[in-house]
């Protein structure tokens, strides 16, 4: 729906959204996965321990270390896969929880929008639920990628943090007031 707004020559660089949840794991998951040709995944691990699908269909759990290190893993394409789930700001003081996921293969995406749910977590005291945000596509350039552009999604507070927190802390509220959470 957001890019229904803009003409032909326009580019969708910017979404507005709600951060849906106070914890941080419940709007953001990040695993390593690996895949069969198929596009069936084999193989779920978080760095440490991981399931995997063995031929005959059972699942056995093994050390994880990470994709670059797991020789299964880089025979079958396993990468960081990860999830945002964020409410859409066109929709959300109708339906508050309709939840819109934002899925990447992205290591830079992955650690910034980690880190900024951990930050605004512990600046908003833990009530970050509601926060109006933008998931922002930005750019980087690093000699590792040869000064080429390296595409990657931010979640920037709407309106500088402090309106924001205070837009959090409003909607806290609002739920308290009707039972919704305590």
């Amino acid at each position: 729906p957001v890019a229904e707004q803009f003409d032909g020559n326009e580019k969708l660089r910017r979404i507005p959204v709600r951060i849906m949840f106070d914890k941080p794991s419940n709007n953001f998951s990040a695993e390593y996965s690996a895949f069969d040709q198929k596009g069936r995944q084999l193989c779920v691990g978080d760095g440490e321990k991981a399931k995997r699908r063995n031929p005959d269909g059972l699942i056995s759990e093994e050390a994880c270390p990470g994709s670059d290190h797991c020789l299964f893993g880089k025979a079958n394409r396993c990468k960081s896969f990860a999830r945002l789930l964020v409410g859409m700001e066109s929709t959300w003081k109708d339906d508050p929880l309709s939840g819109f996921i934002f899925r990447t293969t992205s290591f830079n995406s992955i650690r910034t929008i980690s880190a900024r749910l951990e930050q605004y977590h512990a600046v908003s005291g833990g009530k970050m639920a509601g926060m109006p945000c933008d998931l922002v596509l930005r750019a980087k350039t690093t000699a590792a990628s040869m000064r080429q552009a390296i595409f990657y999604i931010d979640l920037e507070p709407k309106g500088g943090l402090c309106e924001a927190i205070q837009e959090a802390m409003h909607f806290h509220r609002d739920w308290e007031e009707v039972g919704l959470i305590s």
